[in-house]
């Protein structure tokens, strides 16, 4: 069994990838609308409500890898008996949830432009058409 620091920090890393994961899931299907509490917050997923579900869905495998590794670390820190190793497994854990979390915000990223440059493109047609007269 571990020491109190490593059982402490395991049952942290477990709640916090399974927190992790269940946001990402409920932002990627549309459950958890836009919002700034919860989720990818960045300037191009907050610009419209296709903007953040498209950017979580491309979001969505990284973040849940990302979260799954935490929790997985989380459960071997659990059974970890030295301090040392310990501190091994949340320095490799917290390494790959940064990156794992920052290949998700770059997806995320980019499928958000791609949205918002939809939305403004027929936003814009639309625009033409009733200027134009091609809209009653």
């Amino acid at each position: 069994m571990g020491s109190v620091f490593s059982i402490v920090l395991g049952l942290l890393f477990v709640a916090s990838g399974a927190g992790i994961g269940f946001i990402s899931y409920q932002a990627a299907t549309g459950a958890l609308g836009r919002n700034r509490s919860r989720g990818i917050r960045i300037a191009s997923t907050l610009e419209s409500d296709e903007s953040w579900r498209a950017g979580h869905r491309a979001a969505l495998v990284p973040s849940l890898l990302a979260a799954g590794q935490m929790a997985l670390c989380g459960l071997v820190l659990l059974f970890t008996s030295g301090d040392d190793t310990a501190k091994l497994i949340i320095l490799a854990s917290s390494a790959l949830l940064v990156t794992g979390m920052a290949v998700a915000t770059l997806l995320a990223n980019q499928a958000a432009r791609l949205a918002n440059d939809g939305t403004k493109d027929r936003a814009n047609e639309q625009a033409n058409d009733v200027g134009d007269g091609t809209v009653p």
